[in-house]
């Protein structure tokens, strides 16, 4: 199973010149724009770490943002941006995901920009760290996500970025439902005008079609998956498969009423347990999936 990574990366830039300025310019222009690295990070804290491991497209990703900066200044703010466009890793920014803001917390803007030819685009600019910043990323495709954002301090006088781009990486499984429920008529008596209806209730989670979506895949040390389904006070369990159709209820036979689907309720709950090589087991819980026929 993949599991929620985070991590900082620090950025130091170089500076190059082609003729050697005196000792004295040099000191004074790091002490203007390289502070230094140890007082100014920050990080991503997911806010419901039980819920990571069974997002679905559409669902948010809560996220914190902490920032740590021991000389923070009137005239500083921080921008904050989604950084990449790799698409193997789902990182183009509104087609593979987009961002949501939460309106308890200081968030100034999310501003709609377009995808920039490099990849960075400005989605929040933070302005008190001492108020805790909350925003979140909602899939719009199933994948495993491998997102990198990035940091910067910005001087709103001198109107420049003081600080390296230092970045954290979101790593986080996404899939999606797909449901069906054909209905057709069983037994006919043309004399009695009798009928006999059936109802399958059928359902598909895919993971993804990149190379490296593979989270409900027989792969790696997963050896063998199952499904277990609740839905209308019953159970129904068997093997799984990514991407193949299978029944969470059993088929349904009416005698004269066709049977409607909305009669049926509206969400079922699906557990994936994966087996592993080492003979421990994974559980997945997809709680109050909606039915959408």
């Amino acid at each position: 199973m993949k599991n929620l990574l985070i991590s900082v990366f620090v950025l130091i830039p170089l500076l190059y010149s082609c003729e050697k300025p005196p000792i004295d310019d040099i000191n004074k222009d790091k002490q203007q724009k390289e502070p230094d690295k140890d007082d100014f990070s920050f990080s991503l804290e997911v806010k419901f770490p039980n819920k990571i491991a069974a997002v679905r497209t559409g669902d948010i990703v809560w996220l914190d943002i902490k920032i740590k900066d021991d000389d923070p200044e009137e005239n500083i703010v921080y921008h904050f941006m989604p950084i990449g466009n790799d698409a193997s890793k789902h990182q183009r920014f509104k087609t593979d995901f987009i961002l949501q803001k939460d309106s308890r917390k200081r968030v100034d803007k999310f501003p709609d920009m377009p995808q920039a030819d490099q990849g960075i685009n400005k989605a929040i600019i933070t302005r008190d760290i001492l108020k805790e910043t909350c925003f979140g990323v909602s899939p719009k495709v199933p994948g495993t996500f491998r997102l990198n954002f990035g940091m910067v301090k910005h001087d709103t006088l001198r109107k420049e970025d003081i600080s390296p781009i230092i970045t954290a990486e979101l790593i986080f499984n996404a899939v999606s439902f797909s449901f069906e429920s054909p209905c057709w008529m069983s037994k006919w008596n043309l004399f009695d005008r009798w009928k006999r209806w059936k109802r399958q209730f059928k359902v598909k989670i895919d993971d993804g079609d990149r190379e490296h979506d593979n989270y409900l895949q027989r792969a790696n040390i997963v050896k063998d998956i199952e499904y277990l389904a609740k839905y209308d006070n019953q159970q129904k369990q068997g093997s799984f498969q990514e991407g193949v159709w299978f029944e969470y209820r059993e088929t349904i036979e009416w005698e004269g009423t066709y049977p409607s689907a909305d009669k049926f309720p509206a969400t079922v709950d699906i557990t994936i347990i994966q087996h592993l090589s080492n003979d421990t087991r994974n559980i997945i819980e997809y709680k109050n999936v909606p039915v959408k026929l």
